[in-house]
């Protein structure tokens, strides 16, 4: 394909979630609220004019805050524009009564429920919430098709390094960010030359007659009236969040693998299915590509992992096998959109009209994750406890569970659900049940689960 200079094709990534949205009503094609955001606890010398020249600086660093997406002869495109001005509006937070922790989360919840509109640069949209002159809060909020969660972290750690260079009055030593263009280019080759043949092979053997994971609704789908997506959370308490990072280390586990043993579980004795498929969100293959780790861009992709856990016992033996899948698949990951190109008959038998797809998030970016400092300000991201009657949308054929954990052990969950789909009473009875579950497992690893054996056709 030849590009222009500054205009170039969509990834296979940015296409395939505009196929998740491409049905629910939106004529903009990625849902009503397609945003990623995040908010950090700003503690220094808060000055909103050298904030406000920082925001530029990062706006001018990365061509995906000032790139527009167009409707091409051939196709979505997006096109990268000059730099622009940044936008930042300006809170005084005060006083609350609950604390300045609560005040912080409820401020970045206020920020997400604005309206973003994507046809206007820059696609940024920064919000700068004051309790005095050394301690704030600041929202980044991004438009998703661009800019994903994972980069929100890399934005946040150069706008940091340019707020702190200008609070010296000097100017940031930054190196050139690679660009999401040149990965759209590169990926596009490596497409054409058949790469990761292997890889494709792999997932044609390994979901043959596979079987797909899903969740009955209390309501079908609406297409004329696309659902509003509710955000559910709860925390795991740092004592059996620790517990659980010990059972990790103990068996070469990661966190993720600790709380996907339990979630396979919970499904199974929700759907009965011991041996299916279950959709994970990461950052996505690109990724993995050392040069692409500081790169601003929508990598994001869902991955099948099919475990089989009909034979365990215990919930160590659930933990093995999910080890197992994640090691062997993990390596062969390629995005969806391929594999539904090149191995169709994989994800052929995956569809199941009418149901739920329950997803789980694995994209953390674990430096975004951790207090940071750049010159004389600390920055940490906002906990998040608070659930919300709408948060960023999510297709209403999906259930998606996101997970962060503290470095105290503390477990912070969210389950983003249809309020179309689902009645708040169903959400609460399933967030119930794997905490419960989770609890208990933890105990004891070795005891034996329900029943003794995860079998097909078994519920709790």
């Amino acid at each position: 394909m030849v590009y222009a200079e500054n205009r170039f094709p969509f990834s296979i990534e940015q296409e395939f979630l505009r196929g998740q949205h491409q049905e629910d009503g939106s004529t903009a094609g990625f849902g009503p609220r397609p945003i990623s955001s995040g908010g950090w606890r700003f503690t220094g010398p808060v000055d909103a004019d050298l904030l406000r020249g920082a925001l530029d600086d990062v706006i001018a660093r990365h061509e995906p805050l000032r790139t527009m997406v167009i409707r091409g002869a051939d196709g979505w495109e997006q096109e990268v524009r000059e730099p622009c001005p940044a936008r930042l509006q300006v809170h005084d937070l005060g006083d609350d009564p609950d604390g300045r922790g609560v005040r912080a989360e409820r401020f970045l919840d206020e920020a997400e429920s604005g309206h973003f509109d994507a046809d206007e640069l820059p696609l940024l949209w920064a919000y700068l919430g004051r309790f005095d002159d050394e301690d704030a809060v600041l929202v980044l909020v991004a438009y998703l098709p661009l800019i994903d969660v994972w980069s929100l972290g890399i934005v946040m750690d150069d706008l940091a390094a340019c707020y702190a260079a200008r609070l010296a009055g000097g100017k940031p030593d930054l190196p050139d960010p690679p660009r999401y263009r040149d990965y759209v280019r590169r990926a596009e080759r490596d497409a054409a030359a058949g790469g990761a043949d292997s890889s494709f092979e792999y997932w044609r053997e390994r979901l043959a007659g596979a079987r797909p994971v899903v969740i009955a609704a209390d309501r079908p789908a609406n297409p004329d009236h696309p659902g509003v997506t509710r955000v559910d959370r709860f925390q795991i308490d740092a004592r059996l969040g620790s517990a659980a990072l010990r059972l990790g280390r103990a068996t070469g586990s990661s966190p993720f693998m600790v709380i996907f043993a339990a979630q396979l579980i919970h499904l199974q004795r929700m759907t009965g299915v011991s041996d299916g498929v279950v959709w994970t969100l990461t950052p996505g293959p690109g990724r993995r590509h050392e040069w692409a780790e500081a790169t601003v861009g929508y990598f994001v992709n869902m991955s099948p992992l099919r475990t089989d856990i009909s034979g365990c016992v215990t919930y160590r033996d659930v933990l093995a096998q999910v080890r197992a899948t994640c090691l062997e698949a993990f390596p062969h990951e390629v995005p969806f959109v391929g594999l539904a190109q090149r191995a169709p008959e994989a994800i052929a038998g995956l569809e199941q009209g009418g149901m739920v797809v329950p997803g789980f998030a694995v994209f953390q970016n674990p430096a975004a994750s951790k207090t940071r400092s750049a010159g004389a300000v600390e920055y940490a991201p906002v906990r998040r406890r608070l659930s919300q009657a709408q948060g960023p949308g999510i297709p209403d054929d999906a259930i998606l569970w996101t997970i962060d954990i503290d470095p105290d052990g503390e477990i912070f969950c969210a389950v983003s659900s249809s309020t179309d789909r689902f009645e708040q009473a169903t959400v609460d009875r399933m967030l119930a049940e794997f905490r419960d579950l989770f609890g208990r497992v933890l105990a004891d690893p070795d005891a034996p689960l329900a029943g003794a054996r995860v079998q097909e056709g078994v519920h709790s």
